[in-house]
């Protein structure tokens, strides 16, 4: 599942095409991919695009009439912008921005069998909504009931925002104290946005290994866990996310953090501290990595 950099890589991406907008025509072939609150009206023809923001893995597409569309990606969603490309008679499209998953191919026909929206904007660009094992979804809800959504309202802090400073994360930490440092940091309603990846990223360079508890850890210890995390996300950002097998980025290339990860699917290869080879286990049934070395499992009693 793409994690916050590369959501937040997907909602750069559109908020330099999407605002001002307006969408004519928007068609569902799958009924449950879309899921317009009760009190509001089904038809997006005719809304204007205002911004594009995201709130952990949650992409926002606000728009006019009060009126918010959240888009989920979960395990295979893939959004694809296309333009109209006119030479001569002869018309075509491009495609401008595309992120999630890699599968089908991201320049293939439009739409495909596993195209499951389609919005058409006024000036015949594109916005195509696919995913090839259907988990993820449309939401339509008025602003004003955006904090009733269940996603929304149980999502912790985002942790690349000014909110979310030292001293919150200690004190969150503390509340936390017996909880095991990998589920606790994969808890969306811990922190947003963070998943398998980033915290086995951010908990090497922290050198804490992920089955200690939350409460054993010292202040130096948390302090750098906090700036761990902030530094992994930012890093990632920055080369534009991590394409395993569920993520490419908004251009369809692939984002390049995988290739210079410090522990995620590296088993068996050297840590890049010391070159201790990269051990795995299985934590809340998730694949884990860590340096046996740097990371120091915690003491049995």
């Amino acid at each position: 599942m793409p994690e916050l950099p590369e959501v937040e890589t997907i909602r750069r991406g559109l908020a330099e095409v999407l605002p001002g907008k307006k969408i004519t025509t928007f068609t569902v072939s799958l009924k449950k991919m879309y899921q317009p609150a009760a009190n509001v009206p089904k038809r997006l023809a005719g809304r204007k695009v205002i911004s594009v923001s995201r709130r952990g893995k949650v992409l926002m597409i606000q728009l006019d009439k009060d009126l918010t569309l959240l888009i989920h990606l979960k395990m295979t969603g893939q959004l694809l912008y296309k333009e109209p490309v006119r030479i001569g008679k002869t018309k075509s499209e491009k495609l401008v921005v595309a992120g999630g998953h890699p599968i089908p191919t991201m320049d293939g026909a439009l739409p495909s069998k596993v195209t499951h929206a389609t919005f058409t904007f006024n000036d015949e660009s594109k916005l195509f909504y696919n995913d090839l094992r259907q988990f993820g979804y449309l939401k339509l809800v008025r602003n004003e009931d955006l904090g009733n959504v269940p996603i929304l309202a149980t999502f912790g802090p985002e942790p690349l925002e000014p909110e979310f400073t030292e001293k919150l994360f200690e004190e969150k930490l503390k509340k936390r104290s017996t909880t095991k440092l990998k589920p606790l940091l994969l808890d969306q309603t811990f922190i947003a946005g963070l998943g398998n990846i980033y915290v086995d990223e951010s908990l090497n360079l922290a050198k804490i290994h992920p089955l200690r508890t939350a409460g054993s850890l010292t202040k130096a210890q948390r302090k750098a866990l906090y700036q761990a995390t902030k530094k992994v996300l930012r890093t990632s950002l920055r080369v534009g996310g991590t394409s395993d097998n569920t993520y490419v980025t908004i251009r369809g290339g692939k984002g390049d953090y995988l290739r210079r990860a410090r522990v995620y699917h590296r088993t068996g290869e050297p840590c890049r501290t010391c070159g201790t080879p990269i051990r795995r286990l299985v934590v809340v049934g998730r694949g884990t990595h860590y340096c046996p070395h740097c990371q120091r499992a915690p003491k049995t009693k």
